[in-house]
């Protein structure tokens, strides 16, 4: 309301409007309130006892009523620019921002030196976020009125709202200046000192407001957001109870309590305050935001939800709830909903960083490693200390194989956090991938000594201990990571580091957990219990590798020898149809795009789930001393006769190799197991050697521009699917390969092969051994230190053992 207030009463009846008048100014609301109303009775068209009337209205918060009353006064007497102003103070307290705005309007061009109305026009354009037309009028107010501590305030206030801290705080101390001991300027300027990170000054402008002014609510809360910033939880949230006592309904006290209380862990306290917040003020949309990240963090992630959509119907182009709503469509692995949300979060605010962090994670979580590593570069043009950022880039590095970039990463996320411990975290598992697990179980325990139940660095630290060859350790920290967090990857890793130890009870039961991490076909049948299949038709479905198909389709046969099958389906990748279609595997094989819910079947189970239920361990591994897998007859003459008979003068009958040396380099194991190509020129040296290329695809362009000492003949361009391979591997004499689908197909058939392992060896060919427990036939070459590659003193040591193996000639 305006302070002075403008009355002329008409003469005769001066006496009682200015007895009313005076009931007004000392407070007396009700009895001012009856003495207007009696002068109305008498003149209903006494426009000052209306405007009376419709002041003590707005006093006594009937707003409706103030507007009604000093609308009719305006009827009566339309030239009076105080009626304007003060109705226009009306419509804003009522919220009717639009109305207000055109009655201030109306007072100052009735009025154009009216200090007051320019000063309250732009608290009311303040109110609906036009900043710049509010700081417009403000300025207009003081220069109309230099000494007008108010306006300078109010000032000062618009311009912290549009970010221009310092010209706010010249206008503030301008109003102090005016008005030394006004508590509500004392509050603004902490205000401003809390955005600008002066925490202390801020705590000593807040308790200054509060010792002028001790029932302040707002100053009361203020003081506890400058306390939460500087840490003080306790002190701030004893502050937000006590503006809460003063005003138990100031939303954003609870508002502000719930967020402290969050950060103390105190979840449910805080879901409290959101909930409070939100009944007294609807449409809080902050509260919704932070209400939703509340229930989220307890898990309960449909609620959440529930509330950020909430908040976007309020506000469609509310940029952080369609953050948040993606993060909680994350956690409920929709990936996919939540990339188009941060999609739309990023098109209504180009640079949010946070966003495009978390659009990294999303996009990585579905392979699109490049795209993430490209979001977190933009993250870090935005925000070029992100700790999060440079966190995030080094793991997408990682998985990229671009292990030196990756640490520089990490290392400045240390740099910027020294405390981060998923950053010790990530820079182990870069370390690890280096081949340097000294330093990468360093790490691992750095980020153990920081977050004491982290358990994906108890998980890493245990597939270290198990690289180095420490199963004990191994199974010790995976089974601390499954204990603080169970789920499918902890568990799953738990089972590989159990069958790495050859511990197959339990690494068989834990490694079920894999069909919950991979991407595998959904059972449709009662998934098979180990009971009898007598008349029963059993569908198998394969996962995983090639690799992993020819290793474990041997227990097709015992499917009916062992369980008395009717019939045994199995529907393989493509490519693989032929081979196993050639081989007595005792099932039917069908086409690898054959749809499942076409077929006639009581049961079925995954294929890697056989060994579980045969309660396969060293002792009674199928088919271990016998080939299973046989090629094509014709096919094997067809490469004989065209490949392998071709005159050898030096030595008729050569000794006869075949070497494949690199696997899908898209998938991350190929980094530590492929190599080069040249590691293996030395084999083709020794005289009586013939060596024979099976590499198709990937890495065979690396078989242009031989040495003119190296004879290698080509093979793979001739292969259309394993079929093909496996009548080329019955001609060798020897099969030389990195860990691939081709040791396997070799051991397979009962061919001798040498299997050069990578640094960091799969759980199925154990530790410690230089044999396959899984093929009679073949040899495991082992780096000699454990997690560092050295392919060329291997490559040493395959050459020495190839003089030992009986050359021909």
């Amino acid at each position: 309301m305006a302070k002075k207030i403008k009355i002329k009463a008409k003469k005769q009846k001066s006496g009682d409007l200015e007895t009313a008048l005076r009931y007004y100014r000392s407070g007396d609301l009700r009895q001012a309130e009856i003495m207007c109303r009696q002068i109305l009775q008498r003149q209903p068209d006494y426009s000052d006892a209306w405007y009376l009337m419709g002041l003590v209205a707005g006093q006594s918060r009937r707003y409706d009523d103030s507007i009604d009353f000093i609308g009719k006064a305006i009827h009566i007497n339309p030239r009076v620019c105080f009626f304007y102003n003060d109705i226009g103070v009306s419509y804003r307290s009522a919220g009717r921002l639009n109305e207000a705005i055109k009655s201030f309007k109306a007072a100052v061009e009735l009025k154009p030196e009216f200090a007051v109305a320019y000063d309250n026009l732009g608290a009311a354009l303040q109110d609906m976020g036009r900043y710049s037309e509010a700081i417009e009028n403000f300025k207009k107010a003081v220069s109309l009125k230099p000494d007008y501590s108010v306006a300078y305030g109010n000032l000062g206030n618009a311009l912290r709202e549009k970010g221009l801290l310092d010209e706010a705080m010249v206008n503030l101390r301008k109003a102090l200046s005016l008005s030394p001991y006004d508590a509500v300027i004392h509050n603004n300027i902490g205000l401003v000192l809390i955005e600008k990170g002066q925490h202390d000054e801020a705590i000593k402008s807040l308790k200054k407001a509060l010792s002028l002014k001790p029932d302040d609510a707002i100053a009361c809360n203020n003081l506890g957001i400058a306390l939460k910033k500087k840490g003080m939880f306790d002190e701030a949230i004893e502050h937000y109870k006590m503006a809460l006592k003063l005003n138990p309904d100031y939303a954003d006290a609870h508002y502000n309590l719930g967020i402290t209380l969050k950060e103390k862990g105190m979840v449910d306290e805080a879901i409290e305050n959101y909930e409070k917040a939100l009944e007294l003020k609807p449409d809080y949309l902050l509260a919704y935001s932070n209400l939703g990240i509340a229930l989220k963090d307890k898990g309960m992630v449909d609620e959440a939800i529930e509330y950020y959509r909430k908040a976007l119907m309020l506000k469609p182009d509310y940029v952080e709830a369609y953050n948040n709503l993606g993060l909680a469509l994350a956690q409920k692995g929709m990936t996919d909903e939540a990339i188009g949300y941060y999609q739309k979060a990023l098109i209504l605010k180009p640079d949010f960083a946070d966003t495009y962090i978390n659009l990294g994670v999303a996009l990585k979580k579905r392979g699109m490693v490049d795209e993430a590593i490209e979001h977190y570069r933009k993250a870090l043009m935005l925000k070029p200390d992100c700790v999060e950022a440079y966190n995030n880039l080094g793991d997408a590095l990682t998985d990229k194989g671009k292990i030196d970039e990756a640490i520089k990463n990490l290392e400045e996320a240390l740099k910027l956090n020294p405390d981060n411990a998923e950053a010790y975290n990530n820079l182990g598992n870069a370390l690890k991938e280096k081949g340097m697990l000294e330093e990468s179980i360093g790490n691992y325990g750095k980020a153990l000594a920081l977050k004491h139940s982290y358990a994906d660095a108890y998980n890493n630290l245990g597939l270290a201990f198990g690289d180095k060859g420490m199963v004990v350790q191994a199974i010790e920290h995976c089974k601390k990571a499954v204990l603080l967090e169970p789920n499918p990857d902890n568990n799953a890793n738990l089972g590989m580091v159990y069958l790495l130890a050859k511990d197959f009870e339990n690494g068989w039961r834990e490694y079920e957990w894999r069909l919950k991490v991979i991407d595998v076909p959904s059972l449709i049948k009662p998934e098979w219990d180990g009971s009898s299949l007598q008349g029963k038709t059993i569908l198998v479905y394969p996962e995983q590798g090639y690799g992993d198909t020819l290793q474990f389709v041997r227990y097709l046969p015992k499917l009916y020898e062992d369980f008395g099958a009717k019939k045994v389906i199995f529907i393989p990748q493509k490519g693989l149809e032929q081979i196993l279609r050639e081989s007595d595997l005792k099932a039917e094989i069908l086409d690898s795009d054959t749809s499942p819910d076409a077929l006639k079947y009581e049961t079925n189970i995954h294929l890697l789930s056989l060994p579980r239920i045969f309660k396969t361990n060293l002792d009674n591994i199928p088919f271990r001393q016998k080939r299973y897998l046989e090629a094509n007859p014709e096919k094997v003459e067809w490469y004989r006769s065209k490949f392998f008979t071709t005159p050898y003068p030096l030595h008729p009958q050569p000794f006869k190799i075949g070497i494949f040396w690199q696997g899908n380099p898209g998938l991350k194991p190929d980094r530590n197991r492929s190599m080069p190509l040249h590691y293996f020129y030395p084999l083709c040296r020794p005289p009586g050697v013939k060596i024979y290329s099976l590499q198709k695809g990937h890495g065979v362009e690396q078989l242009k521009d031989l040495p003119d000492d190296i004879d290698i003949v080509n093979l793979g361009d001739t292969f259309n699917d394993f079929s093909d391979t496996a009548a080329a591997i019955e001609n060798l004499d020897l099969m030389i390969t990195v860990d691939t689908a081709i040791g396997h197909l070799s051991g397979a058939m009962g061919k001798k092969t040498w299997i050069l392992l990578p640094s960091h060896a799969e759980w199925r060919w154990h530790l410690d051994m230089d044999y396959s427990p899984w093929y009679e036939d073949v040899r495991l070459f082992r780096h000699k230190e454990p997690g560092k590659k050295n392919w060329e003193e291997m490559m040493e040591r395959v050459v020495e053992e190839l003089q030992g193996v009986g050359l021909r000639g």
